[in-house]
């Protein structure tokens, strides 16, 4: 199921802080590049922090690369055991400035990638599986303040519908997990996330970026039968304009 609401950030917060308080067992956090990184390293280019007048502050990037990346391999609140957690919630707010091929507007996709080192595998330097949560995102579609999220259970052992697989040999469709290896090991020690504009083994041009990125968030819910509210395919993509 892929749906799209209008939020605003601040109720945002408030359903990350109750999802928070439901066990203590929960996680919750929240980088807000407020001033600092929050532990997350992002594509090269030119980075500052930005106030947007009304007392909050993002991230605004401009690079010219083949795509942007936010990720961390050092904010312990969204690595380790994925599987310790009944179900998991990640996000990350963009705004589009720029984002062209030689001076075109062009699209291109937002992905959410886990991925986990232990499984190295020939060429591959880890396994991951990832979701693709928009794929014409651009500068006419994404020029206001958008929330890109996705919940899913971490224990399925097949991949969810909407997800794909990183780190063994390609088939015919595209990339798969190493051979024996299914969502759940992977997310059993998940030692970088990853937000981008790259979907795994897809090629891009050089590209001209100017993006905005604030609140990629991680919450947890270990409730009984949390797994059921999803579905057979134990997944809810989100889109929001904040």
């Amino acid at each position: 199921m892929y749906v799209k609401m209008k939020r605003n950030a601040a109720l945002a917060a408030g359903v990350i802080g109750v999802l928070g308080s439901v066990s203590s067992a929960a996680v919750s956090d929240t980088v807000t590049f407020d001033g600092d990184f929050g532990g997350f390293n992002v594509s090269g280019g030119f980075h500052e922090f930005v106030d947007d007048g009304i007392g909050n502050t993002h991230l605004r990037s401009v690079a010219e690369t083949f795509g942007m990346e936010w990720w961390t391999d050092r904010n312990d609140s969204f690595l380790g055991d994925y599987t310790a957690h009944d179900q998991i919630t990640l996000s990350i707010d963009l705004r589009v400035d720029t984002l062209q091929f030689f001076g075109q507007d062009t699209t291109r996709s937002v992905v959410v990638e886990l991925r986990n080192s232990r499984y190295r595998e020939s060429i591959f330097q880890y396994a991951s599986v990832w979701f693709v949560l928009d794929r014409e995102f651009s500068t006419a579609n994404n020029s206001e303040w958008e929330t890109f999220s996705v919940t899913f259970d971490p224990n399925a052992v097949a991949l969810p519908e909407g997800w794909g697989g990183y780190g063994g040999s390609d088939d015919a469709d595209g990339p798969v997990l190493p051979d024996g290896v299914g969502f759940n090991d992977i997310l059993s020690n998940v030692d970088q996330l990853v937000f981008s504009t790259l979907v795994p083994v897809e090629r891009y041009p050089f590209t001209n970026f100017d993006i905005h990125a604030d609140n990629i968030s991680i919450s947890t819910i270990p409730a009984p039968g949390a797994a059921a509210l999803l579905g057979l395919g134990g997944l809810v993509g989100a889109r929001r304009q904040r």
